[in-house]
């Protein structure tokens, strides 16, 4: 009995020692960050407030974390068909010294994209911060006129008629380089994205002609060579543009390098 008794004093105090020690031990995981408390929110949904609505542009943009560190982006944009004053933009001469613009009261519409992916900063991670991106983009515009009655005359001088309508189809397809800071405020909730700078370089197309309808008999443009010749498209002093004639149809076609350059300014929502 008395054995039993100075055992359990003793028992108690190596149980009280081992605790102690163990409190004291350092968690080798304790320092070390968890990497998703760098982003808390993995998507953000957005679209840009500062050149967008200038130019009639409505933005869709969604950007969700791949990693860490690097996010992708995709926007899609679209410009809202309004009507488009062209001025001398298309004019269209005759013999007889007339004229007319068909793109007077035309319509101005436009869709496109762009992809980035994104690589922010080591300290705060995905989401937040000073990023830069690599990008690709395309763009389409198209130009449509209304109908406009215009006449021709061949090298006897006999009239010929008809409704002529125009339409000029603009891509441009490239990619680059960019960067920017973008921040979540409100809880990591409200979220402003401020795109610095983007520099590229792409390939702008364009494909348009001239088409006519309810024609007088033997209508044929290839036998208007004076009034063909003086047709324009207000671009021939700045692009190499290639007109090719056909019986019913004059089309352009032109292909030129260009360059890229974008800001922007976006507020979103994260989740």
């Amino acid at each position: 009995m008395k054995m039993k008794s100075y055992l359990l004093p003793v028992l108690l105090m190596c149980v009280s020692c081992a605790c102690m020690f163990g409190q004291n031990i350092p968690d080798p995981k304790a320092n070390i960050p968890d990497p998703k408390s760098f982003f808390k929110v993995k998507n953000i949904s957005k679209s840009n407030v500062l050149l967008g609505p200038f130019f009639k542009n409505v933005y869709a943009i969604q950007e969700r974390v791949l990693t860490d560190r690097i996010t992708v982006v995709t926007s899609v944009r679209t410009r809202i068909p309004t009507s488009f004053k062209g001025g001398k933009f298309g004019k269209i001469n005759t013999r007889d010294n007339g004229s007319y613009n068909p793109f007077a009261s035309a319509k101005l519409s436009g869709i496109g994209n762009i992809t980035e992916f994104r690589l922010y900063g080591k300290k705060r991670g995905a989401l937040h911060g000073v990023y830069g991106e690599l990008f690709f983009s395309y763009m389409h515009y198209k130009l449509a006129s209304s109908s406009f009655p215009a006449t021709f005359h061949d090298d006897a001088g006999i009239e010929y008629k008809a409704d002529v309508t125009q339409t000029i189809k603009i891509n441009n397809t490239g990619g680059g380089l960019g960067f920017g800071v973008q921040g979540l405020f409100i809880k990591d909730r409200l979220c402003i994205d401020w795109t610095i700078c983007r520099v590229g370089l792409s390939a702008l197309g364009i494909k348009g002609g001239i088409e006519a309808t309810n024609t007088t008999d033997n209508f044929d443009f290839r036998n208007y060579t004076e009034d063909v010749n003086k047709t324009t498209f207000g671009v021939e002093k700045l692009l190499p543009v290639k007109k090719t004639v056909e019986k019913r149809n004059i089309d352009i076609g032109v292909k030129v390098p260009w360059v890229i350059f974008q800001m922007g300014l976006n507020i979103g929502f994260a989740y």
